[in-house]
């Protein structure tokens, strides 16, 4: 049986990983692969079980996060190859996926939520309902405004940074 060598389907999703040649990627066939820039080689990291519309990666490069129409977000364990938690609390497709740092990550979904979570563990910090439409795309910085003393000018934001890093509301 011939392994995995390439996606069946367009790619929709391209992330590096921080200090190392390689990236990960994830498309329409399910997929998540992880490619050697500098090799023709390539694993095959699993599977989900609905198209992957996001790849996101941990600046330690320790993590991977993939984020499904399957209503997951599944994170990748890099360093051994595997699936490490699958994080199961959406209600509709899962589209993005930031990284707060190598225990807490950000999501976001169709179901108009974005959940804090404890990825290690799979646990629910926090789910955030302020929107009333789909929540297609997150960001994040570890500089946090509010200790320069330039809150975000946008209270949905200056809210999210509040509740991910477990401020009180400002």
């Amino acid at each position: 049986m011939q392994g995995f060598t390439r996606h069946r389907g367009p790619i929709t999703s391209v992330a590096e990983v921080p200090h190392a040649r390689s990236v990960v990627t994830a498309g329409y066939d399910s997929a998540v692969a992880l490619f050697d820039l500098d090799s023709p080689r390539v694993e095959l990291l699993g599977y989900h079980r609905h198209l992957v519309n996001k790849v996101a990666v941990s600046e330690s490069g320790s993590h991977a996060a993939t984020c499904s129409s399957d209503y997951t977000v599944r994170i990748w364990d890099l360093a051994a190859r595997r699936l490490a938690t699958e994080l199961r609390g959406h209600d509709d497709d899962a589209e993005d996926f930031v990284f707060v740092d190598d225990r807490i990550g950000v999501s976001a979904s169709r179901d108009h939520h974005i959940i804090v979570w404890d990825f290690t563990t799979g646990e629910v910090i926090r789910r955030i309902a302020a929107h009333d439409k789909d929540v297609l795309s997150l960001a994040f910085t570890s500089v946090h405004p509010l200790a320069r003393g330039q809150p975000p000018v946008c209270p949905i934001a200056r809210r999210l940074f509040s509740l991910a890093l477990e401020h009180p509301e400002v």
